[in-house]
């Protein structure tokens, strides 16, 4: 049997894939729970779901960039032929 190239689809779900993709910072070890502790007001916290729900905030890390959208635009973000269930 001849092996087939993976879709694109399939390479991205690919444990190798996202090891890559992500790989740990240069200081990975010397993090501590601490360093994620950061004053946030109440009013920033979401109590309730959004409405609509499209209307969603979302914070996307691309390339060392960070974007601020909703989750309507979220198809934006991903590449073509993505499947999300």
């Amino acid at each position: 049997m001849s092996q087939e190239t993976p879709t694109p689809e399939a390479q991205l779900l690919s444990p190798t894939t996202q090891a890559s993709a992500f790989p740990p910072p240069a200081n990975a070890h010397s993090l501590r729970m601490a360093d994620f502790d950061y004053p946030l007001p109440d009013l920033m916290i979401a109590n309730h779901p959004a409405r609509p729900r499209r209307s969603a905030r979302l914070l996307v890390y691309r390339g060392g960039d960070v974007t601020d959208a909703v989750v309507n635009e979220l198809p934006e973000f991903l590449p073509e032929g993505t499947l999300f269930f």
